[in-house]
């Protein structure tokens, strides 16, 4: 953290990630948080969405939060048969849900749907 805080880059492995995205939110490091949650979004897997989405959500990570929304959506088929699959669904259709409102709303959206 203390090389990013004078040298405006760091790199950040797997190996430290978790608890660098911590630090990094804690001291409102916004670019080192980006950092971080990139190279963490690079490890989502079907064993480990669930725990990635909680990580987003503890540190406020929206970069690592609409990965795993993506993933979640793409892996849909291999994410389903895990006993945790409902209890995340429900938790990201509110996140869903806002994003389409934001969407259709949006005034190209709403002109090309009058047309």
């Amino acid at each position: 953290m203390m090389r990013y805080i004078y040298t405006g880059s760091v790199n950040v492995n797997l190996d430290i990630a978790h608890d660098l995205l911590k630090a990094a939110d804690q001291y409102l490091l916004e670019g080192l948080k980006r950092l971080c949650e990139y190279a963490i979004a690079q490890d989502i897997s079907v064993d480990n969405v669930m725990l990635m989405y909680e990580l987003s959500e503890a540190y406020n990570a929206m970069s690592l939060r609409h990965s795993c929304i993506l993933f979640i959506l793409e892996q849909f088929d291999r994410l389903s048969s895990k006993p945790w699959y409902p209890r995340l669904v429900q938790r990201i259709v509110p996140e869903i849900r806002e994003y389409f409102e934001k969407v259709l709303t949006k005034p190209n959206f709403v002109e090309m749907t009058q047309v």
